[in-house]
């Protein structure tokens, strides 16, 4: 589950900061869920990615021309 939310926010994430250049923000904290995964901390991966997917679907509300996340 938390690789398949990782490809989808990453893929999300490479076509919206093209838009808004400020979701580069989230980056480093998505880095850090593909860390947990790779370290084998799938609980700590899924609930940085959840809290990183919340930030972005928060801040996507301001640019509605912006595809669901």
């Amino acid at each position: 589950m938390c690789a398949a939310m990782l490809r989808r926010i990453h893929l999300w994430l490479k076509q919206a900061v093209l838009d808004v250049p400020e979701f580069a923000q989230a980056v480093p904290a998505l880095r850090e869920a593909v860390r947990l995964y790779q370290y084998g901390q799938y609980d700590a991966c899924l609930s940085q990615v959840t809290s990183v997917g919340r930030t972005l679907e928060a801040s996507r509300a301001s640019y509605p021309g912006l595809p669901p996340l």
